[in-house]
């Protein structure tokens, strides 16, 4: 089922289903390092270019300036003033979207502020959710998933993915996006493709410690 994209065109979404309808990971994507903030690096840091990000307040999505820190080693941040703004789900962990041009894409950040995961790939307009206490994440245009504390627990090496459901997730080595709107009007090239579908390639069925435990048949 495809679903309208009444939000911006940075928050593209999707409506995945077995379908395999999905949203491609942002190009330029790569691996950084999950480094945790400590205290020092917090009061020594300042807004790095570009650092306005996005997230949901009390009433809708909002854009914030100079939202996105970064400390000494590397580690980002969102900024005290703001992170008195987010909105925690049950498991102390908030929904930012960065905007920096160089990381744009979502991320899950901690109490403390902390971006604990970056890479987060977007699904139904909105970043992809926990499932069975793990995410997908979308590295160099491959997935893989993580866990609640930030740590990739299956590498990021599949072509595809389906979220976890019942222990289980359904991913594709070898498969292709293709755009499934191709008369779109702002449909001018891959990246501003609002739908895709994977096809082709081999599919298999993995369980929480990435073991394959089935082939799957298209």
């Amino acid at each position: 089922m495809l679903m309208a994209n009444p939000m911006p065109a940075r928050f593209l979404g999707v409506s995945l289903s077995f379908l395999l309808l999905f949203e491609s990971p942002c190009v330029g994507q790569t691996a950084r390092p999950q480094a945790k903030t400590n205290t020092h690096s917090v009061q020594n840091s300042a807004p790095i270019a570009g650092d306005s990000c996005a997230f949901r307040g009390e009433d809708d999505v909002d854009t914030y300036p100079n939202c996105v820190l970064q400390g000494g080693q590397g580690d980002l941040f969102i900024a005290p003033d703001y992170r008195k703004k987010l909105k925690f789900d049950s498991h102390g962990l908030a929904v930012v979207f960065d905007e920096d041009h160089s990381r744009q894409g979502w991320m899950y950040v901690d109490r403390k502020g902390h971006v604990i995961l970056k890479d987060v790939p977007s699904f139904d307009n909105w970043a992809d959710e926990f499932s069975d206490g793990l995410v997908r994440t979308a590295i160099n245009r491959k997935y893989g998933f993580a866990d609640r504390h930030g740590k990739v627990v299956i590498p990021a090496k599949y072509d595809g993915a389906l979220p976890f459901d019942h222990g289980y997730a359904v991913v594709c080595i070898g498969c292709r996006e293709i755009c499934i709107m191709p008369d779109h009007p702002r449909a001018e090239s891959d990246i501003d493709c609002e739908h895709h579908m994977l096809t082709g390639g081999r599919w298999l069925k993995i369980d929480k410690a990435g073991r394959v435990v089935a082939k799957v048949s298209r």
